[in-house]
């Protein structure tokens, strides 16, 4: 039996993601962390796609489902960021022994960051944290591939557009 308390928060979560602009009845509810996700079978493999909202709006954070399970992403409540767009990535904040909260980034968790070593998006959206997706790599290799490049229009010198430049794809 569904309590007024919990019927309360699911229409809340439904509500937000009706905002959102997005089909409530796509998304499965976790009432203890309070997020919304869907589950999506492609030919490519199966993801879990994480609603993460906040007042600039909603974003769809992209894991493979083995992770979203097993490292139980479904319990946190991940958050963005809006200081820098270029460090702008799905995090939560969890308490570490003695009991002071840090910042724990969806991407670090997924492959166990390594000291010294840095986390690599392959197609440079920091929303895609699938693990083909992911690589470790050095800062300078990282560093390299930070900046889109240039590129020029074959029919016409003047227009230009950006395009993103992988190490790894």
């Amino acid at each position: 039996m569904m309590t007024k308390d919990t019927a309360e928060r699911i229409k809340r979560l439904k509500d937000e993601v009706r905002v959102l602009g997005r089909n409530p009845n796509d998304y499965c509810y976790d009432l203890n962390a309070q997020n919304a996700y869907r589950i999506e079978h492609t030919k490519l493999g199966s993801y879990a796609f994480m609603l993460i909202n906040d007042k600039a709006g909603g974003i769809e954070a992209r894991v493979d489902l083995d992770d979203f399970y097993t490292l139980r992403l479904y319990s946190y409540r991940w958050v963005r960021s809006h200081s820098d767009p270029r460090k702008d990535y799905p995090h939560t904040n969890i308490p570490d022994r003695t009991g002071k909260k840090f910042n724990l980034q969806l991407h670090a968790l997924i492959m166990n960051a390594v000291p010294g070593k840095v986390i690599d998006h392959n197609d440079g959206d920091h929303y895609n944290a699938s693990r083909s997706n992911l690589n470790h790599v050095t800062i300078a290799q990282n560093n390299r591939n930070r900046h889109p490049r240039l590129v020029l229009s074959k029919k016409s010198p003047k227009v230009t557009r950006t395009e993103y430049v992988s190490l790894f794809a």
